[in-house]
């Protein structure tokens, strides 16, 4: 499992969700900017999940984000040292302890 992490802290604000599948990441671009017409063709057309890399999704969403901080990591251990910030520590800690219990 990777982890889609966003996060501001000044004032700390953060989000963190499993990403199985680009997939997983596309629905959580696609909540974000969906209505901005930024996930369709020339035509207007909607674009598939499968069209994107990771990258795009990543820089179209890094681009309207208000979060300071946008990272996919691989790890638990690369999420944890995103920040040393107490309330993201806080966040990585819950985001654990949940996963473990599902």
């Amino acid at each position: 499992m990777r982890v889609f992490a966003r996060f501001s802290t000044q004032p700390f604000f953060g989000e963190l969700s499993p990403i199985h599948s680009v997939e997983d990441l596309f629905k959580q671009v696609k909540n974000r900017v969906g209505l901005l017409n930024l996930l369709e063709d020339e035509q207007g057309n909607p674009r598939s999940s499968e069209s994107f890399s990771e990258q795009e999704l990543l820089d179209i969403y890094k681009n309207l984000s208000r979060h300071d901080e946008t990272h996919l990591v691989s790890s638990i251990e690369e999420l944890k040292k995103l920040s040393d910030d107490d309330k993201f520590q806080k966040l990585v800690e819950q985001f654990i302890d949940h996963h473990k219990a599902s």
